[in-house]
């Protein structure tokens, strides 16, 4: 990993940029395997998302406040144009960023894995992890649980529980018992209703073309939501990848790259 002031990244291949973010509770190496497959003919830009990850938390984490550290990353970094590749909360912030940004015409493309979205209503459990003070107790749990119980939590974010490798589960291991995620996790959830009103008005701003890619057995922001997103949207493609969960780009880089 490198890191440019208190941004921590991951730069791999040559080429045109393309800059990934990836979602809550995660860490940049789910997109670790559609780096290596791009990075034969584009520059990526993993980012470590801050706070959540290894990039020194931030003030303001509201979608507003996510998308201003991008701009800060993106003139930081040297990055000119660019795609802007985002996954689920990740996601989220790549159409925040789209709609409003000051250097939003620097992007020339969104390629989007089950972004969060305002068609996308949270299950009951999601809530809690959404709710303060119910996001710092669910982070601070996920922190002090036995080290056989990540790779159950993790599973179900998959289609198939067979592609779940070792190494996504110690990041995401990583990732819950990381010092101060329960204080970063309330701040992003903390303003997601409000967040999510404002992206809605927000999407038929958003002149980039988008591609939507979607696993068929998303458990978590089910692929049913996928059309009205696609739809809000004023130039976007929805892909379905059948068998795949929520992390796609994760569980088999290379059918998600194929739609790329």
């Amino acid at each position: 990993m490198d890191a440019t002031t208190e941004i921590v990244f991951q730069q791999v291949g040559a080429g045109p940029d393309v800059v990934f973010l990836h979602g809550l509770l995660g860490r940049g190496g789910q997109w670790d395997g559609c780096a290596r497959i791009l990075g034969a003919r584009r520059r990526c830009w993993i980012l470590e998302l801050p706070g959540i990850s290894a990039s020194a938390a931030v003030a303001d984490a509201s979608l507003a406040g996510l998308s201003g550290w991008l701009e800060h990353a993106v003139e930081e970094l040297g990055i000119g144009e660019f795609e802007l590749a985002g996954a689920s909360w990740g996601g989220a912030i790549a159409l925040k960023f789209a709609a409003n940004s000051p250097k939003r015409r620097q992007v020339r493309r969104l390629v989007l894995a089950a972004p969060a979205h305002p068609f996308w209503t949270p299950s009951a459990r999601q809530q809690w992890l959404l709710t303060p003070p119910w996001s710092r107790i669910v982070a601070w749990m996920g922190a002090h649980l036995p080290r056989a119980a990540y790779s159950s939590i993790l599973a179900p974010s998959y289609g198939e529980r067979a592609r779940l490798r070792p190494a996504s589960v110690a990041a995401y291991r990583a990732t819950l018992r990381q010092p101060g995620l329960s204080a970063a996790v309330a701040a992003y959830a903390g303003r997601w209703r409000e967040d999510q009103r404002q992206l809605h008005l927000e999407l038929g701003g958003i002149a980039a073309p988008v591609t939507l890619i979607w696993g068929e057995r998303d458990r978590v922001v089910p692929a049913a939501t996928a059309p009205a997103l696609q739809k809000a949207l004023p130039r976007a493609e929805l892909f379905i990848l059948p068998g795949l969960g929520h992390l796609p780009c994760e569980e088999l880089p290379e059918a998600f790259c194929s739609v790329w």
